[in-house]
């Protein structure tokens, strides 16, 4: 897929989120993988194997979790669209498998 497509595709789903709802959950995730007694609140559906990885950062690292948060800030709306949330695990691995694959293709025309 071009990387124009791609990235088109990933800012067309972080335009269905709702910015304030999408930060607190960038928040969320940032303070449990930097701070070891951080709880994940409640009203965000976390996958088990995310909490039962060893080293958590190689399912969802701070520098996706950064890069998305400059996404939601240009792209997000004040209204969730369609009920899509980065609380349901779904959509945000969907939106972060994007932003990486868009970092590898980029790196990929880059070197090549």
């Amino acid at each position: 897929m071009p990387i124009q497509e791609l990235y088109r595709t990933i800012r067309n789903q972080i335009r269905r989120l709702a910015h304030r709802d999408s930060l607190y959950l960038v928040w969320a995730y940032s303070q449990y993988l930097q701070h070891p007694n951080f709880l994940i609140p409640n009203d965000i559906e976390v996958a088990p194997q995310f909490l039962k990885a060893d080293f958590r950062q190689a399912i969802i690292a701070e520098w996706t979790l950064e890069k998305l948060a400059c996404e939601i800030i240009r792209h997000a709306d004040e209204e969730a669209k369609q009920s899509r949330s980065l609380r349901q695990w779904a959509t945000l691995a969907q939106i972060a498998n994007g932003i990486r694959q868009l970092e590898g293709d980029i790196y990929v025309q880059l070197v090549v």
